[in-house]
């Protein structure tokens, strides 16, 4: 909570080390991506208060655990890239 920097998977992509490959790159968290821009569009928050921290934790990352592999990874909050040495 509270990010300063936001990365696409692109140039995530861009910082592989030398050496290393991308195994994979994905986004996460797609249902959390819609509440945080409802929570900056409607409430006009720049932060989630604690019962809505709560209810993103309970409801919103199990929604986004099915709804992620349906949308092939494409949209969400967190951009995860894993990288191997080759």
């Amino acid at each position: 909570i509270g990010h300063f920097r936001r990365y696409s998977l692109k140039q995530l992509r861009l910082l592989c080390p030398k050496g290393m490959e991308t195994v994979t790159a994905k986004y996460l968290d797609s249902a959390g991506m819609l509440a945080s821009m409802a929570n900056r569009m409607l409430l006009r928050q720049s932060r989630p208060g604690l019962k809505q921290i709560l209810f993103w934790d309970r409801v919103l990352v199990p929604v986004s655990r099915l709804a992620d592999p349906f949308l092939l990874h494409r949209i969400g909050k967190s951009a995860l890239v894993v990288y191997e040495k080759i």
